[in-house]
C-alpha cells in the first residue's frame, strides 16, 4: 500500500512540474508579443512625403563580404536541379518617359517581354507622363500594347502615396480610362529607409496609404530590416504583410542569388530575412507571397555594381532559348530549395522581378 502511494505521488510530481514547464512556456510567448504590440502602438508617425524615385542597390556591407565564384563558364559548370516553370517573372522598366510615345520602342519592348515570358512590369519615370492628360493617349496606347502581349500587372514605381490616391495623378489617369487594360493596376512602394532615405515610421505609414489608395493591389521593394529606430524587425514585417499584397526581396550577388543572401542578417535585426518575413506572417495569420529581385547589372555596361548580368548574358550567348528561365531555376534551387520549413509555411515562393530594363537588354539583345 506504501510503494503504491509512493508510485502515485512520484507521477503526481512529475504531472506537476510538466505543467508548471508548458504553462510559463505560454506566458512568456504571450507577454513577449504583448510588449511588442505595445511598443508598437508608442510610436509616433509623421505625415511626410518622398516623391524620388528609387533604384535598388546593394547593402555595402554585404557587397564587401559576400564572395562569390567567377561566373565565367558558369552555364558549363552548372546544370538545373530542378525545372519549374510555374512561376512569373517580371521587369523593371527604366526610362518609361522614352519609350511610351515611340510606336517602335512599345512594340519592340512588348515582343521581348512576350518571347521571354514576362507577366508583369514595373515601371519608373512616370510622374512626368501622368502629370498632363495632354499625354494620357500616348500612355494607355503604350499599356495596351503591353497588355496585348501577355502583361498582365502594370505597375508603377513610387516613393510616395500621393500619386495612388484619389485626385492623384495616376489615380486621375486611371479614371480616364474605360479599357482596363490601358490602366496601371499595381502600386509599388520604393524608398529605402534602411539607408536613411526616410524613416521606418514613415515608410510604415506610406506603405499604408497605398494600402487604401485606388490601385486595390499594392507590394513593395525590401531591401535590409535595419535602422528600424524603436521599432523590432519582426513587427515591421508584420505590418508589411498585412498591409501589402507581396514582398519583393533584392538578392544581389555576383553570378545566380543564394540562399545565404536571401536569409542575410543585416546589423541590428534579429534574425535572417526569410526569418523576419515568415515571423511577421505568422503574427497576421497569413502566407505572404514573395519575389526575388535579380540584378542584371555590369559594370561593363555602364552599371555602378557587377551582379547577375554577366551570368546572364552566358545564358544568352551558349544557346539557351529562355536565359531568364536558365537563370531562375539556379536561383529557385539555391533559394528556395534550402528553406526551412517554417519559412515555406509562411512564404509563398512566386516569382522573379528583373531589374532593369536597359542591363537586360545589354545580357540578351532584342532582336
Amino acid at each position: 500500500m506504501i510503494k503504491k502511494s509512493k508510485k502515485n505521488l512520484h507521477f503526481f510530481l512529475i504531472s506537476v512540474i510538466v505543467t508548471f514547464i508548458l504553462f510559463t512556456t505560454v506566458n512568456c510567448t504571450k507577454v513577449e508579443d504583448h510588449s511588442q504590440n505595445n511598443l508598437q502602438q508608442s510610436l509616433p508617425s509623421t505625415t511626410l512625403f518622398d516623391d524620388t524615385l528609387m533604384n535598388p542597390g546593394p547593402d555595402p556591407e554585404f557587397v564587401i563580404s559576400d564572395k562569390k565564384p567567377t561566373t565565367e563558364n558558369y552555364v558549363a559548370r552548372i546544370t538545373p536541379l530542378v525545372v519549374a516553370t510555374t512561376w512569373e517573372r517580371y521587369m523593371y522598366i527604366d526610362k518609361t518617359d522614352t519609350i511610351y510615345s515611340s510606336t517602335s520602342a512599345s512594340k519592340r519592348l512588348a515582343g521581348y517581354l512576350k518571347k521571354y515570358g514576362f507577366k508583369g512590369v514595373y515601371l519608373y519615370s512616370t510622374s512626368g507622363i501622368v502629370s498632363s492628360r495632354s499625354n494620357y493617349t500616348n500612355f494607355s496606347n503604350f499599356l495596351k500594347t503591353l497588355s496585348d502581349s501577355g502583361i498582365i500587372y502594370r505597375g508603377v514605381a513610387s516613393g510616395s502615396a500621393t500619386t495612388f490616391r484619389t485626385s492623384g495623378a495616376i489615380a486621375n489617369y486611371n479614371l480616364a480610362q474605360s479599357d482596363a487594360n490601358k490602366k496601371v493596376n499595381r502600386a509599388n512602394l520604393e524608398l529605402e529607409w534602411w539607408n536613411g532615405v526616410t524613416t521606418w515610421d514613415n515608410w510604415n505609414l506610406i506603405n499604408q496609404q497605398i494600402s487604401s489608395s485606388t490601385i486595390l493591389d499594392n507590394d513593395f521593394y525590401e531591401g535590409w530590416y535595419k535602422n528600424m529606430g524603436y521599432t523590432i524587425d519582426t513587427i515591421a514585417s508584420k505590418n508589411q504583410v498585412r498591409y501589402s499584397d507581396r514582398i519583393l526581396l533584392h538578392c544581389y550577388q555576383n553570378g545566380i542569388p543564394t540562399y545565404s543572401y536571401a536569409n542575410a542578417q543585416s546589423s541590428g535585426s534579429t534574425g535572417g530575412r526569410l526569418d523576419i518575413i515568415a515571423k511577421g506572417a505568422r503574427q497576421v495569420g497569413r502566407k505572404i507571397d514573395l519575389f526575388i529581385i535579380i540584378s542584371s547589372e555590369n559594370t561593363a555596361w555602364g552599371a555602378s555594381n557587377t551582379f547577375t548580368g554577366p551570368a546572364l548574358a552566358n545564358a544568352y550567348i551558349s544557346g539557351q532559348s529562355n536565359p531568364y528561365l536558365f537563370i531562375e531555376n539556379q536561383a529557385y534551387n539555391n533559394i528556395f530549395g534550402n528553406m526551412t520549413a517554417f519559412q515555406k509555411e509562411w512564404i509563398n515562393f512566386k516569382g522573379f522581378v528583373w531589374f532593369t530594363k536597359r542591363y537586360c537588354y545589354r545580357a540578351v539583345p532584342p532582336m
